[in-house]
């Protein structure tokens, strides 16, 4: 289950990391989830998100903050207007494995597994092969 939350707070609290980019606008999301994003700013730039919980936890990941995940839905002033990217705690980040299971629960909660656009790891699976020289 996912519950809205502070998104100030959970800025406060915890660093976050991109690790997905879905291919809707936060505003399509909060009208297919019922929530409102809020304006704010950081030291990137201007910006409109929402911070989540999820409830339950995911199986077999730590929780990060009293028994719960946070996540956070962006969208950036200079990103594109048709995209919103996932946020998850910077614990996350030491575990690809623990990062994809968050990510899928998230997906599949929020109906979005099909609008994946970019997760971490794609950079590396989409890289063309190295150019080999060229005999002289």
């Amino acid at each position: 289950m996912i519950k809205q939350y502070s998104l100030e707070l959970l800025k406060d609290r915890i660093d976050l990391v991109p690790q997905a980019i879905v291919s809707k606008s936060i505003f399509e999301l909060a009208d297919l989830h019922k929530f409102k994003p809020i304006k704010g700013h950081d030291d990137l730039d201007e910006f409109y998100g929402a911070a989540f919980l999820l409830l339950d936890g995911v199986n077999g990941v730590p929780f990060v903050l009293d028994g719960i995940w946070p996540f956070a839905l962006m969208q950036y002033q200079g990103h594109p207007k048709n995209e919103a990217t996932i946020y998850l705690p910077y614990e996350l980040s030491r575990s690809r494995e623990n990062i994809l299971k968050v990510l899928k629960r998230i997906l599949s909660e929020m109906d979005l597994s099909d609008s994946v656009a970019w997760q971490r790891g794609d950079d590396l699976k989409s890289s063309p092969p190295p150019t080999p020289p060229r005999a002289a």
